[in-house]
């Protein structure tokens, strides 16, 4: 019976147990979730080009792109401006102006408009070929930040404590 289970494992026998690999690629994807998902949540999120793709399509410059990415991965303004050289300051008039742009008011409905836009492109399916979402891990994950206080954070469309009505 223990050389069979030995056989069974190895074999991975009809999806009863797992092929050594994918325990490991198990155990790789939990250790990474674990570390932070929300560092990997924008990356698997969509691919470059079809970040580049929905960026255009929702008429954003490169550096609206990079800062919807960061609220993607769960940055908050002084970690995002520290990645990108600029002054959170900066950050803070970049997402005002996106929210006023995209006609939103706080980061969680920017992230539901971005993924609303990607869905919408890839039913579409653009001429270079749709975009693929990624397989990594934290696909399908909200940042935890972002379930939890979706516009505590966030700068609201009117500027210091104006709230759209």
């Amino acid at each position: 019976m223990t050389n069979q289970g030995i056989e069974l494992k190895m074999e991975g026998r009809a999806g009863l147990v797992a092929r050594p690999n994918q325990v490991m690629a198990s155990v790789t994807q939990a250790d990474a979730l674990e570390k932070g998902p929300t560092r990997l949540v924008g990356a698997c999120v969509l691919t470059d080009a079809a970040w580049r793709i929905v960026g255009h399509r929702l008429g954003l410059s490169g550096r609206e792109l990079a800062i919807v990415r960061g609220v993607f991965d769960d940055k908050i303004e002084m970690t995002m401006a520290a990645d990108l050289g600029i002054a959170p300051r900066t950050v803070h008039s970049h997402l005002e102006r996106l929210y006023h742009k995209l006609d939103i008011n706080s980061r969680a409905q920017l992230v539901l408009r971005v993924m609303q836009e990607s869905l919408t492109l890839m039913a579409a399916g653009p001429p270079g070929g749709t975009p693929q979402i990624c397989a990594g891990p934290g696909v399908g994950h909200l940042p935890l930040r972002l379930r939890e206080q979706a516009d505590v954070s966030a700068p609201s469309r009117g500027g210091k404590g104006s709230k759209r009505g």
